[in-house]
């Protein structure tokens, strides 16, 4: 109970002095350090008093020992604790210490032997600035009298010994470790201070950076408006004339606009909030009536989109202030929010008095946010990755200018979300006007004109029927267009109707649906969209063999310095908005001309392939035969004529005959390489994990002085033809097993990973390697990239595995480091996949 409240006194004084421990008060003065003050246990157990203490410095009261040489570093010992409690204004122990005490004058000039563990702690002001030190110690003499005299060997005696032992061990590391806490302390602090001085200065830069940035928004704000000024008022006129031959431009040109204003005038209520010159005015409200009208705007709307929507309120007993055209924002950004993110279910807005607030919510059943998210939902500019709604449009401001809103009302918002099942937002406002500045509270009524709940407008979000029909008859060519905003969509294809067949669509689904449906000469896309972007189209459309020429042309708002990352994805053009109906034709007909030019071309090489392949096959069918006999005549030499042959005879014999095996083997190959292209493809279930084995067996088996490791994942299987891919593994581990075999302990591994969603498999050396500047020559027909003396092939093996697997629907590619070994990876796309 404070003393000022209640009707008696504590004499401070007399606990001081009275209490059970040994304490001192000293001065700040420094190095005298003047007793103020000492308790009653402080006297008996320095055999002093008070006159004899009060007032006198504490080495004047307390001098050291002469005799001692030890004391003089006891006293400084004191002095630097004492240094640190005015430097840090924190607490100071100091390890045990030897400090003798001078007797009193009836007993001599002497010094009795004392051991003290002092603290000193600060005392401060309410300003914080420091007016005492208190040092507390505890007399331990009697632990080490207790080890000096002369103890009767008894039993008792013996336990005390040995317990006064520990606890003088006890101390002493006790004394060490504060002393050694002490110094870290120290630097410790020194670091502080210098990172807080850091700190500050940083602070200062970024307050000056969020300064300048506010100064922007405000400026280029005021900027904006008047140019739109210019723009609304002429096309208002347009619009009242009613004009069906321009009005459905004019109208798109209007609503564009307004919805420039509405993002201009958020940046500047930002910049006015920052600045403090928000000039809310806040009137007694009938908040269900507000609320209502304002959320009956969105009804047409939302029951169009096929959601239920439910509007309920509650009457509100108490007083409410709000400022109606800020109130506005806040009611229609959440409800706005919800309908953008709610592609099925219901929308439910409440408004309920509660015990200390207003209550007004959104709940839906839309997309949800995850945990992690939610405490970044109100940060201005900031957009959920990869969020599913009816638009990927916005600007990441709605949220953060709600949040700024509640505040000038005293209130505040609060979320619950969960993904997949919605999200809850609760504004809770307090009730009455003590809270608000009393400047701003409107007396009379305030007339104020409402339109911003027509500033966008919602029914541009519920998805049209899209795909219109086909002019099957027509000989215009098919272009497939993806945008999610139907004004931009409507305006490329009114350009592009002119000259092609266009079906345009709102995300890149449903483009992807009509480009596999109808077979488009090209495709339009925007890159940010719901759903499926612009990007994941463009991935879809190369990983599918059908449509990997297929010319794609990108738009975006992004700038041109993102546009090489798109190419490299394989965007055949990308036009960056805004940008006029004239390039926009002259890309598109300069990609459809390209596209044409690149299938003749194609055609013409197929046609030419198949002759070649024709063509190979015969001459190597032709060849077999001779070589048969070269072989068998040079075999017959050998065995039956060796010892009529001189040594060079017999050697010429044996290059001849290692020749024409070569030879031989490299026509099989080439037979191998023609028949793939004509080889019917079966579709059977291919135990890739069985093969592999077999093929390592058999390698060990044939070559049992190799100290191979072989590595197989179980399991793999998949669908196939077994023949063909029986080739692709022979090759694979043949290359494996060739690379690796100058290392003293060969490895190959086969298994399987996943890569972007498609499951390749791999078979893994630790041979000789290559340069991945090279990697584009590896699937060459007869291209090599060691030579013949070093590592002997024909270069046609992995020519022939490249053609069986896209035979197969699947891709192979290799990484590798020279010296390091090589992987090679592969997929199978199933029959009914491709």
């Amino acid at each position: 109970m404070d003393a000022k409240n209640s009707n008696f006194s504590v004499n401070y004084e007399a606990i001081f002095k009275g209490g059970s421990a040994i304490l001192m008060v000293l001065g700040t003065d420094t190095p005298k350090f003047t007793i103020m003050a000492v308790s009653d246990l402080f006297l008996i157990a320095t055999m002093r008093t008070r006159e004899q203490v009060v007032g006198k410095g504490i080495f004047e009261a307390f001098p050291p020992n002469p005799a001692d040489p030890q004391s003089q570093k006891e006293k400084l010992d004191v002095l630097n604790s004492l240094d640190r409690v005015i430097k840090f204004h924190k607490q100071d122990n100091l390890p045990l210490q030897k400090y003798d005490i001078k007797t009193s004058d009836s007993k001599g000039d002497g010094f009795e032997t004392r051991y003290w563990s002092p603290v000193h702690f600060p005392i401060l002001d309410d300003e914080g600035k420091l007016i005492h030190i208190v040092q507390k110690v505890e007399d331990v003499t009697e632990l080490f009298s207790l080890k000096n005299r002369e103890m009767e060997k008894t039993e008792i005696n013996k336990k005390l010994q040995d317990k006064t032992g520990k606890m003088e061990l006890e101390l002493l590391l006790r004394a060490q470790e504060v002393k050694d806490a002490n110094v870290k302390l120290m630097d410790l602090n020194e670091v502080l201070e210098k990172k807080s001085t850091e700190l500050e200065i940083f602070n200062d830069k970024l307050k000056e950076l969020d300064r300048l940035k506010t100064d922007f928004f405000a400026n280029i704000s005021h900027e904006f408006r008047t140019p739109l000024t210019l723009i609304l008022g002429p096309l208002e006129e347009l619009l009242a004339r009613n004009d069906p031959s321009y009005r459905q431009p004019v109208q798109v040109v209007y609503k564009n606009a307004l919805r420039l204003l509405k993002l201009v005038n958020s940046l500047l209520n930002f910049s006015k909030i920052e600045a403090g010159r928000m000039n809310a005015v806040f009137e007694l409200t009938d908040m269900a009536n507000l609320t209502v009208d304002l959320a009956s705007n969105f009804r047409s709307a939302i029951e169009r989109a096929g959601l239920t929507y439910v509007v309920e309120y509650q009457p509100v007993p108490s007083s409410v202030y709000v400022d109606h055209e800020l109130w506005e924002k806040i009611v229609i950004n959440l409800i706005s929010n919800a309908f953008k993110f709610t592609l099925k279910g219901s929308i439910r807005v409440s408004l309920k008095p509660s015990k200390d607030f207003v209550e007004f919510s959104v709940t839906d059943t839309g997309s949800g946010i995850s945990e992690e998210e939610i405490p970044r939902l109100f940060q201005r500019f900031y957009r959920i990755p990869k969020s599913i709604g009816r638009t990927i449009e916005g600007t990441g401001i709605g949220l953060a200018l709600v949040q700024e809103l509640v505040t000038l009302h005293g209130g505040k918002v609060e979320v619950t979300s969960k993904i997949g099942e919605g999200s809850t937002f609760t504004v809770k406002l307090p009730y009455g006007k003590e809270h608000l500045p009393k400047e701003q509270i409107a007396v009379n009524k305030v007339q104020r004109d409402m339109h911003e709940a027509t500033f966008l407008d919602y029914f541009d979000w519920i998805p049209q029927q899209e795909i219109a029909k086909i002019e099957l008859n027509s000989t215009k060519p098919l272009i497939v267009l993806a945008d999610d905003n139907k004004d931009m969509r409507d305006y490329a294809q009114r350009i592009l109707q002119q000259y092609y067949r266009v079906i345009a669509v709102s995300d890149g689904s449903k483009a992807l649906e009509a480009i596999r449906e109808y077979n488009p000469v090209l495709a339009v896309s925007d890159i940010m969209m719901p759903d499926m972007n612009g990007i994941e189209l463009l991935r879809a459309l190369r990983e599918d063999e059908r449509f990997q020429s297929l010319p794609v042309i990108l738009f975006s708002a992004r700038t041109e310095e993102t546009r090489g990352s798109e190419i490299g994805l394989g965007a055949n053009d990308y036009l960056t908005k805004p940008f006029s109906a004239k390039e926009l034709l002259s890309r598109v007909r300069t990609q459809i001309l390209l596209h044409e030019i690149r299938n003749k071309a194609l055609h013409q090489v197929t046609l030419a392939n198949k002759e070649l392949e024709a063509f190979s096959y015969s001459v190597s069918h032709d060849l077999r035969a001779p070589l048969r006999h070269i072989a068998s005549f040079s075999q017959i030499l050998i065995e039956d004529y060796a010892d009529k042959l001189d040594d060079q005879g017999r050697d010429y014999i044996k290059r001849v005959l290692a020749s024409t095996i070569r030879m031989s083997r490299l026509i099989d190959d080439l037979l191998n390489l023609s028949r793939i292209t004509r080889h019917n493809i079966s579709n059977n279930k291919v135990d890739l994990s069985a093969l592999a084995r077999k093929i390592t067996e058999d390698y060990k088996a044939n070559n049992p002085s190799s100290a191979l490791e072989a590595n197989i994942e179980e399991g793999i299987v998949v669908q196939g033809d077994a023949g063909l891919l029986e080739i692709v593994l022979d090759n694979l581990f043949g290359n494996a097993l060739k690379f690796s075999s100058t290392r003293p302990r060969p490895k190959v591994s086969f298994g399987s990973k996943v890569k972007n969603g498609i499951t390749y498999y791999f078979i893994k050396d630790n041979g000789v390697g290559f340069d991945m500047a090279y990697k584009n020559k590896l699937f060459g027909t007869f291209e090599r990239l060691h030579s013949q003396e070093q590592f002997p092939g024909n270069g046609i093996g992995l020519a022939t595995v490249q053609r069986i697997i896209q035979r197969h629907g699947g891709h192979i590619f290799a990484e590798s480091k020279v010296e390091e070994g090589a992987t090679f990876y592969f997929s199978i796309i199933p029959s009914d996949q491709t």
